[in-house]
């Protein structure tokens, strides 16, 4: 008749950790699977999978539930913020609060959270922009690039230069984009110098005398400047 022995003092406590263990969340990256805008919050799929032991001491990995109504962290401060919308397929960066944010998240300021979990999934927020090596197509070292994953139109801030209408993120715009205050200026010096300019007409034996402006006098030019683009 065989028996099995009884577990070590170590091995209690290995399995007292694990067990412990297996239900603090920390951090780890997900893929978005719903984006509510109003809400400002995320269903997600956690993209690593856990291993869950079987009876024979195998262990088979399972993928973890969608957590739903996950808190978006948007950049922003000072008045300002900077926001954007999230499709599925998006990866995250899931962060697992602490203790309970519920009541944080409804009221703001410092309380009490009144629950007494700890790093619970319940707690979670999710933080865009965590990707896979390699997704982005390329990063400029000089300059903050705003626009599209596929490429397309973009804008890139250097230390001295906005570029606008860049497609990609490599080649930098070169045609120079023109103030429309001095481009009214120059519209309007044309204007008069074409109105007030005459020429010297010589009679036949008479003295030379100046011709009269044109008629008629060159139309007033039209404000060119965008009413969507600024710049100074």
């Amino acid at each position: 008749m065989g028996y099995e022995r009884s577990p070590t003092l170590q091995q209690l406590f290995d399995g007292f950790r694990t067990a412990v263990f297996a239900d603090l969340h920390v951090a780890f990256p997900a893929v978005v699977r719903a984006f509510d805008p109003v809400a400002q919050s995320v269903d997600v799929q956690p993209a690593l999978q856990i291993p869950v032991p079987n009876e024979d001491g195998t262990s088979t990995l399972v993928s973890m539930a969608i957590i739903p109504k996950v808190p978006v962290v948007y950049l922003g401060g000072g008045g300002f913020k900077l926001v954007y919308p999230l499709v599925a397929g998006d990866t995250v960066l899931v962060v697992v609060a602490e203790r309970s944010i519920d009541r944080w998240c409804s009221q703001g300021g410092v309380l009490d959270p009144q629950q007494q979990r700890s790093h619970h999934l319940a707690d979670a927020v999710a933080i865009p922009g965590l990707r896979p090596f390699n997704t982005l197509q390329s990063v400029r070292t000089d300059a903050i690039v705003l626009g599209g994953d596929g490429g397309g139109k973009q804008v890139a801030v250097t230390g001295s230069q906005v570029h606008l209408g860049v497609t990609d993120a490599v080649q930098m715009a070169t045609d120079a984009l023109a103030l429309a205050s001095k481009v009214d200026a120059n519209f309007t010096a044309f204007k008069g110098a074409y109105d007030g300019h005459t020429h010297v007409y010589s009679p036949g034996p008479s003295p030379p005398i100046p011709t009269a402006p044109p008629i008629p006098s060159a139309p007033a030019p039209s404000l060119t400047g965008s009413a969507v683009v600024k710049s100074n």
